[in-house]
């Protein structure tokens, strides 16, 4: 989100104590020349590519000092200024103010610069004090941010407005929510309404990001109905995609650590390395994709050489399971950025079902559970959804993706039947079934002429269903630490489209998911030498 990361506002504080804040009415030509962006270049560059180095008193000066200067009102009311007249996102304006500083006032290149402060964590990695310095930038850097959205609000937006949201306002509002969250005041809100209630605190922080819309003059219900619809109204923008991964990690991440006790956080946050502490959600999201890709390439190992394992049965489990996937469309849909978002919207979803229904399914009797599954297989809606999407495996998976709330809900109850049936006859029937008529493709809407036909059709859809479920699960293995359920996104009570990510973005009332140490595949930059994406701008 900006060219680096912040330091505390201790130094804001000690300001406000000694009287050296500005007053609400101060203006650039106010500010002590020290703290003053110059505009342009008056001394030459001395820091380039070239000379390949910053010395370490120009970087440590330079983000104590830009810290101070982010925080100074009449700054932020330049940068305010800066993002109307450019029209151009509040966060841009920010960047361009951190990189008029370094090189207008401490005259280093500024694309050199930027790339520079990404390498800290490689080059100074033993410098505490110059990582904690880059640190703090960061952190100062996103509370700045959030001040400028509030100095915005009342200078410009006096009514909530409920025109569309733009790309550019779409873009702040994630970038906000992403500060919002990593400020120190949130997680102590978060970590109190945690230990207090026993509850994870999803709507305490649904209404943050609710906030935030507010901040950018927008109705939030009407602005959660306009975020519902990116995916139509941005179908081929990818890095809006990926920002809305971030968006979602970043909740993600700051309801897990409000569970956590201190040992649990400090083991979460040890391979975490320091300059990444204010963007754990970035490490994960990055560590993860990597699992990912490291789990898709042996199982292209293994179905290209005909499988590594010397042991036959465990050998023809696991090309089981790579046909299962092709078969289920998933592999066609981890193709694109698109495609890996809403692989990651149906696990969520379902994970999210499984939470909310398992007591219930629980508390029936052996009777109920028979029931409900013959029911389910005599003819549920769900039968028919699959049926019309036929044989093909990418309009199968699209089927699932597409499903509502209801019927996405009784198709995890179905599994929660056969998961329970310790005997496994229920599944072994499905089975059998379909064996006894010949195969597994028998789902093709051309066999349905007749009641026979439509009991076969029933059984092949239902085996489908048990294994593109096996497929989603092969995609989705995750350590569970103990507790479960963070929010995805800012939607509360809203119907659930193709495009947007899981959580509360739900239909339903609950907001809860199971938690993961590695929450979810969004796709990212490398950042394994501790930067992030945001401070190589």
């Amino acid at each position: 989100m900006f060219l680096g990361n912040l330091s505390t506002a201790n130094e804001h504080i000690a300001r406000k104590k000694s009287g050296k804040k500005k007053k609400d009415n101060s203006t650039a030509d106010e500010l002590d020349i020290h703290l003053r962006r110059n505009r342009v270049r008056g001394k030459p560059i001395l820091y380039t590519a070239e000379l390949g180095t910053v010395p370490r008193d120009v970087l440590l000066d330079y983000l104590h000092t830009c810290s101070k200067m982010m925080l100074e009102e009449a700054n932020i009311d330049e940068i305010v200024a800066d993002s109307f007249d450019k029209k151009t996102g509040l966060q841009n304006a920010a960047i361009d103010f951190q990189r008029d500083v370094l090189e207008n006032n401490y005259q280093v290149e500024r694309n050199f610069g930027c790339h520079y402060l990404s390498q800290m964590q490689t080059k100074h990695g033993e410098d505490t004090e110059l990582i904690d310095a880059g640190k703090g930038f960061m952190y100062t850097a996103m509370k700045s941010y959030l001040l400028a959205l509030k100095a915005r609000k009342d200078k410009y937006f006096k009514t909530l407005s409920q025109v569309p949201l733009n790309r550019i306002q779409i873009l702040e509002f994630f970038e906000g929510c992403n500060a919002k969250m990593v400020m120190v005041e949130t997680k102590e809100e978060l970590k109190s309404v945690f230990r207090s209630t026993g509850k994870l605190p999803n709507e305490i922080i649904v209404e943050m990001q609710h906030g935030i819309l507010s901040l950018l003059g927008y109705d939030p219900k009407f602005a959660v109905s306009c975020l519902n619809k990116i995916g139509e109204d941005f179908p081929n923008d990818k890095e809006l995609l990926m920002k809305m991964q971030y968006f979602a990690m970043c909740a993600q991440v700051a309801c897990k650590e409000s569970t956590l006790s201190d040992k649990e956080r400090e083991e979460f946050y040890a391979p975490i390395p320091p300059m990444m502490h204010h963007f754990p959600h970035i490490f994960v999201m990055q560590q993860e994709m990597r699992r990912q890709q490291m789990m898709m390439q042996q199982q292209q190992q293994m179905h290209a050489s005909g499988g590594a394992p010397t042991d036959e049965a465990t050998q023809r489990n696991r090309m089981q399971e790579i046909e299962a996937l092709k078969q289920s469309g998933l592999l066609s849909l981890m193709n694109s950025p698109e495609g890996r978002g809403q692989i990651q919207q149906l696990a969520q979803r379902v994970q999210d079902s499984k939470q909310r229904l398992e007591e219930e399914v629980t508390s029936w009797s052996g009777e109920k559970r028979m029931q409900f599954f013959n029911d389910f297989a005599d003819g549920h809606p769900v039968l028919n959804t699959l049926r019309d999407a036929g044989t093909d495996p990418l309009a199968k998976i699209q089927s699932f993706i597409g499903m509502g709330e209801g019927e996405l809900d009784d198709m995890m109850r179905l599994l929660l039947v056969i998961s329970k049936d310790a005997e496994g006859v229920l599944l072994n029937k499905v089975r059998g079934n379909v064996n006894s008529e010949g195969g597994n493709n028998t789902n093709d809407s051309s066999n349905n002429s007749g009641g026979s036909s439509d009991s076969q059709s029933n059984n092949s859809i239902l085996n489908g269903i048990f294994t593109t479920m096996g497929s989603l699960s092969t995609l989705n293995r995750f350590p569970r630490p103990g507790a479960a359920g963070m929010p995805m996104g800012p939607m509360s009570n809203m119907p659930m489209p193709r495009h947007m990510m899981g959580g509360p973005p739900h239909s339903h009332g609950g907001h809860e998911c199971s938690m993961h140490h590695g929450p979810q595949r969004p796709f990212q930059p490398d950042v394994s030498a501790g930067k992030a994406d945001s401070m190589d701008r």
